[in-house]
């Protein structure tokens, strides 16, 4: 069965499905992350079986994350959206690249957006927050460590309410000093949050 539209929680099992057989990891295609971002990167979604694609608005009027699926499909729709006007395409694996050239060589000028980059850090560099990439880190933490006892606990069912709550409150404009930018984060963890069960986290 073809779906096109709003990316909701009935596509989470096809989606996931079809990625995990088709060793598909990088996390802008896993259902979470576009459900996240659905609303901020303007994402709809096209499945059907054995196959589906990501259209981003951020990025254009014909704009389509990389698809994911079975090769013939994938040539299918490639076709498809190639007769269209200002086809593009956008988080790429090093397999769809030279998918791309081998199937359809001189059709795509390839170029790296930086800015999209997946950022993964490891979990002891973390901790440790050794170097200059983390001094802002650092900085924010000793002035933290001066106002709060810090400290971390694994987070149950019952706390989800107060956390929300809390996200409410941060939510509303009580300065002149408001940040807006802070503002659109504390929307997405309040979305995270909100649905963190069924986003299997």
């Amino acid at each position: 069965v073809s779906y096109v539209g709003e990316i909701t929680f009935e596509q989470k099992e096809s989606i996931e499905k079809i990625r995990k057989k088709y060793g598909h990891i990088l996390s802008s295609h896993a259902f979470a992350s576009l459900w996240i971002w659905k609303e901020k990167m303007g994402l709809t979604v096209h499945t059907e079986e054995d196959f589906f694609a990501v259209k981003s608005t951020l990025y254009g009027k014909n704009a389509w994350f990389f698809p994911c699926g079975a090769e013939e499909k994938k040539k299918a729709f490639l076709k498809k959206q190639m007769e269209e006007e200002n086809f593009s395409l956008y988080y790429m694996r090093e397999e769809d690249r030279l998918f791309l050239e081998e199937e359809y060589p001189g059709c795509f000028c390839i170029e790296k957006a930086e800015e999209s980059f997946e950022y993964i850090y490891k979990r002891d560099a973390l901790e440790r927050m050794e170097g200059r990439e983390f001094s802002h880190l650092r900085k924010e933490l000793r002035k933290l460590k001066r106002k709060h006892e810090l400290y971390a606990v694994s987070l149950k069912d019952q706390d989800y309410p107060e956390l929300l709550k809390l996200f409410e409150e941060k939510q509303q404009p009580h300065s002149r000093g408001y940040d807006w930018k802070m503002k659109e984060s504390q929307k997405q963890y309040f979305c995270i949050t909100e649905n963190w069960s069924c986003l299997g986290y």
